[in-house]
């Protein structure tokens, strides 16, 4: 872990003598910089100074079989990280989430928080309000057509989304695994995209959706991807 000046020399860094499969990282508003480190069978946090000094190093969660299988985080402006990780038991996929307060104060127990049996969905793509885990999947229906199912849940596990099943259709035949998804603090509302191709596998097209909380799609819109 390094900080860079503007003009290129390295400033400190910093070895966390770990043996990671995934790291995610974000700055808070102060210059903090949080790292969060996955192995096979944890998830671990550190949180780092604008000096280089690690002020928290703690593990958040742990004793799930993640594999190599990527998580994903969300941090809220609240001085709060939201972490979910996908894990396998008896051969199913299952989520687990976890919220750590900058101080390295856990929500839940280390074996975090257990969603409900999710279905084996194509992309998973993770996004979080301040009280809410919000998961939204890629899959095709019979027509081959894709769909995005939204799954919400409150801070004690319950679905609150879908009532009925929410799925928002889109115009595209074929799948992608290159997504992602943003929280819109000033509008409570959840900005996610992927990229695919339409009739054409040269021609990638960049899709964006606008969801609100409700799950209700408030704009789509496609254009060429370069």
């Amino acid at each position: 872990i390094c900080k860079i000046s503007d003009s290129g020399s390295l400033l400190w860094s910093i070895n966390l003598n770990t043996d990671y499969n995934h790291l995610k990282s974000g700055i808070t508003p102060n210059g903090d910089l949080f790292v969060l480190g996955k192995d096979n069978n944890s998830v671990d946090y550190f949180l780092i100074n604008p000096a280089g000094s690690t002020e928290v190093e703690s593990t958040i969660l742990q004793d799930l079989d993640m594999g190599s299988r990527n998580f994903d985080f969300h941090y809220n402006q609240e001085n709060k990280i939201n972490v979910v990780v996908k894990y396998a038991e008896n051969n199913t996929n299952h989520y687990s989430v976890q919220t750590v307060d900058l101080d390295g104060t856990l929500s839940y127990p280390t074996s975090g928080l257990q969603l409900e049996q999710l279905e084996n969905l194509h992309s998973f793509v993770f996004s979080s309000y301040s009280d809410k885990f919000s998961l939204l999947f890629l899959n095709k229906d019979e027509d081959r057509r894709i769909n995005i199912s939204i799954n919400t849940y409150d801070e004690n596990g319950n679905q609150i989304i879908p009532e009925n099943n929410t799925r928002l259709e889109t115009s595209f035949v074929s799948l992608t695994g290159r997504t992602c998804s943003q929280y819109l603090e000033n509008e409570n509302n959840i900005l996610m995209a992927f990229v695919s191709n339409k009739n054409n596998y040269f021609s990638n097209i960049l899709y964006l959706q606008k969801i609100d909380q409700s799950g209700n799609s408030l704009y789509a819109k496609e254009g060429r991807y370069l």
